[in-house]
């Protein structure tokens, strides 16, 4: 009566708060081209991989009660070498005292999925992959001065990245669902989704062709005149 009754709510919001999750659904940034249509700039999936280190040493004591060695350097080994870390940097995040630790941004999509395969076969918990981006520039530093560059945080600094960044960011969804004890979720109880509104595509008036032709010679002149980096101001007389 004491459980089921007097603590009723409390404990079945903490057993809500173990099994419900709620998923962001990130946005795709829109893309960037030029008075062609060519390309200048655009957004790439990639992952994020994240380890509770809470669950790590859950599985330690479970091989610890059961006599058995514990598994911990075997997954410090295996994303050790799947993400090119140093083992020692692995190891020490998988022993903070965090339950949300980031051990590398920026993972490409078939690293991450073969990542997750051989954590699998392993039978090795803890480890998670968040829906990331990385925005490309295919010409390399052609228009950079004009494109801008894009933060860690996923945000336009300078150019048209910053100017535009309402437009091109988009908004994010986010997707309610319910998990097992291991973390899979149950699609048939999923409840609330909302989808994400991709980022406008912006298209410049200026031509690449153009463009790289009038960066090329100002770079000839460069390399010719060897000017001063800063405009000189004259003195008043």
């Amino acid at each position: 009566y004491y459980l089921q009754v007097v603590c009723h709510e409390a404990l079945a919001r903490e057993v809500n708060l173990k099994h419900e999750k709620r998923i962001k659904l990130p946005a795709v940034r829109g893309a960037i081209f030029d008075c062609s249509n060519k390309l200048l700039a655009h957004s790439v999936p990639v992952q994020t991989v994240v380890v509770d280190p809470q669950l790590v040493r859950q599985e330690e004591a479970r091989c610890a009660k059961a006599g058995r060695a514990s598994r911990t350097s075997e997954m410090a080994a295996l994303l050790s070498a799947q993400l090119d870390l140093p083992r020692n940097e692995v190891e020490a995040k998988l022993r903070e005292p965090n339950r949300y630790v980031v051990l590398k941004r920026k993972v490409p999509q078939e690293g991450a999925k073969q990542l997750e395969e051989m954590l699998r076969e392993a039978r090795l918990r803890g480890v998670v992959f968040e829906d990331d981006q990385t925005r490309v520039y295919p010409n390399g530093f052609l228009m950079s001065h004009v494109l801008g560059y894009m933060s860690a945080e996923n945000k336009g600094v300078d150019g048209v990245e910053h100017l535009l960044q309402v437009e091109l960011q988009g908004q994010d969804g986010w997707r309610k669902i319910e998990c097992d004890r291991r973390g899979r979720e149950i699609v048939v109880f999923r409840n609330e989704d909302f989808p994400a509104r991709n980022g406008y595509s912006a298209a410049l008036t200026l031509d690449l062709a153009i463009q790289n032709i009038a960066e090329q010679e100002l770079d000839r002149v460069a390399q010719l005149h060897r000017p001063d980096s800063h405009l000189r101001v004259p003195q008043q007389s």
